[in-house]
């Protein structure tokens, strides 16, 4: 008797036990016992080999959302990846490839990995690379850099004379196609130079884009009427994300992802091909007092939802509104 009482007990405690198993599990049904809760092992974490359990492992040295790609195997987002970007020609990012003597800037270097591994049609050499250009009217005579700038962020900071400057390349020769720039920046004073090509014999000329407007500059004789978005517009001194954008026979100015001012070509877009200005520099900054902190140039096609998602990124990454 004794023993049928016993084998009845545990019965139904094995049945209770069973029950509360079932509810508790079974009030969410999305609900997922991981393995190792409960004294499991995780494949990997103890000992086991990093991706054993078919994941990628992640590099110790990537930084989400600043463009390196952030494995999401654990069901992390992964972060915007900059460098899949298409038609990438440039990436300056201030908190990569910056090297300063003081709080001087002496080369801020491409990111994009382009020409990391040099190779012919390098440019130098290797990557494109921003130098300062001397300023002796007073002030700041170069470029420099503030550890607490943009979104707490090392920021490259400009005062109206000092700009930097890099080589002119085919990577920068947009044709009669489609492309943008864009530029993150907080502009204290004026509406100078965020990025443009000039060349030094006949003033300046190609693309340029300003905190106020983005302009085709035409070939051709000196004082020869920029072709410019429109109406202008004013920034404060927030950080802001300007992008400067031709699409088919028409030119963008953009702020923080709305678009401020336009330009229609008609037909034809004002030809800005390299060769009629191989002997130009790219030029960053001049006229304008601003902490700049990331500048892209994409050339070739972009669709209207790549470009939103790299505005999105910016924004987010940047704390813009």
């Amino acid at each position: 008797m004794r023993k049928l009482r016993l084998a009845l007990l545990l019965v139904a405690a094995s049945t209770v036990t069973a029950a509360a198993v079932t509810a508790c599990v079974g009030d969410d049904p999305a609900a997922v016992v991981t393995p190792g809760d409960e004294g499991g092992t995780v494949p990997g974490s103890e000992g086991g080999s990093p991706g054993s359990d078919g994941s990628t492992p992640t590099s110790d040295s990537s930084t989400a959302g600043d463009g390196a790609v952030v494995d999401a195997a654990d069901g992390a987002t992964p972060a915007f990846d900059v460098k899949t970007i298409a038609g990438l020609r440039l990436w300056l990012e201030s908190t990569k490839n910056v090297t300063k003597n003081g709080n001087d800037i002496v080369s801020w270097a491409d990111s994009s990995g382009r020409w990391a591994d040099g190779g012919a049609g390098s440019p130098d050499g290797g990557p494109h690379t921003a130098y300062p250009i001397q300023f002796t009217g007073g002030g700041a005579n170069y470029p420099g850099v503030v550890a607490n700038g943009i979104a707490g962020r090392a920021s490259v900071t400009f005062e109206s004379g000092p700009k930097l400057s890099i080589a002119n390349h085919d990577d920068f020769s947009v044709g009669t196609g489609d492309f943008f720039v864009a530029v993150v920046a907080a502009i204290s004073s004026g509406g100078g130079t965020l990025w443009r090509l000039t060349t030094a014999t006949s003033g300046p000329s190609g693309v340029y884009l300003s905190p106020e407007k983005g302009c085709s500059l035409p070939f051709g004789a000196r004082g020869a009427q920029p072709k410019c978005t429109s109406p202008d517009y004013a920034p404060n001194t927030a950080p802001h994300l300007f992008v400067l954008r031709r699409k088919a026979a028409q030119e963008i100015f953009r702020v923080d992802g709305t678009s401020r001012g336009t330009l229609d070509f008609g037909v034809t877009n004002p030809d800005l091909s390299v060769s009629l200005f191989q002997t130009s520099t790219a030029l960053i900054g001049g006229g304008v007092v601003a902490q700049m902190s990331e500048l892209l140039v994409v050339v070739g096609p972009t669709t209207d939802a790549s470009l939103d998602g790299i505005e999105a990124h910016l924004k987010t990454k940047y704390a813009i509104p």
